[in-house]
């Protein structure tokens, strides 16, 4: 009698080529999922001992909105509702004017979420209002461990000076001085009756201060390992200041 093996190499040889084939295809598929069920598991270890992974002592990168993100943008097209200390200050034809000959501040309704932020302000001095000299900044200051910055432009006077006498200039400083790790003193800079634009880039601890797009100011904090979020604030005094736009975009 036949053995087992030759009537099944028997059975195979007299089976139609198509039964054939998909007996072989079915062998082959079978055998495939037996590699992979071997080789695709993980491996794991009983020894309690084992190291961490390098990935898993890496820290976890801070999550904060996308660089170029804009965080706020100023509408003055409804007025300035939302905005404190706005008796100064009016709204005409969307854009915000200073108006009063004494310490106009106002300030804006918004805190930034990160710590990496700028302040692109277009402004413009319409009027000199007071002989002695006026002056614009945008600001926020301290709190209690965190520090401020203040940036802007002082001495503005509507005739340049005789020698000797008071320059217009431009200035950035840490809120409170005593704890900047980086200063710059103010130097001459008069922007007259002209638009122009300002840019408060704050990194962290740094704020760098631009005018019209070139770097004035790099200063930066010692003891305060971020500066203020906000709210920020504008200040006229002695002039007429003209607001055109104000945007906060994330870095």
């Amino acid at each position: 009698m036949p053995s087992s093996m030759y009537r099944q190499k028997l059975y195979f040889a007299y089976t139609p080529w198509h039964r054939r084939r998909f007996i072989c295809s079915l062998f082959f598929v079978c055998l495939m999922v037996v590699l992979a069920a071997c080789s695709g598991g993980p491996t794991t270890s009983s020894d309690s001992g084992t190291q961490p992974t390098s990935q898993a002592l890496t820290p976890t990168p801070h999550k904060g909105p996308a660089a170029g993100t804009i965080l706020y943008k100023a509408d003055w097209t409804r007025g300035i509702a939302g905005w404190e200390g706005a008796t100064g200050w009016q709204v005409q034809h969307g854009e915000l004017y200073s108006k009063s000959d004494e310490d106009d501040v106002l300030t804006m309704p918004f805190v930034s979420p990160t710590t990496m932020y700028a302040v692109e302000v277009h402004i413009q001095v319409m009027h000199y209002n007071a002989p002695n000299g006026g002056s614009f900044s945008f600001f926020a200051p301290h709190n209690g461990a965190i520090d401020g910055y203040n940036a802007g432009a002082s001495n503005l006077l509507s005739k340049l000076p005789t020698i000797g006498g008071l320059h217009p200039q431009l200035q950035a400083m840490i809120d409170p001085p005593a704890n900047a790790i980086q200063s710059q003193p103010p130097f001459d800079y008069d922007p007259r009756m002209e638009p122009h634009v300002y840019r408060l880039e704050i990194r962290d601890n740094i704020l760098e201060f631009f005018a019209d797009g070139v770097k004035a100011f790099t200063v930066g904090s010692a003891s305060s390992p971020n500066l203020s979020q906000g709210p920020l604030h504008i200040k006229s005094h002695g002039i007429t200041l003209r607001v055109s736009s104000l945007t906060i975009t994330a870095l």
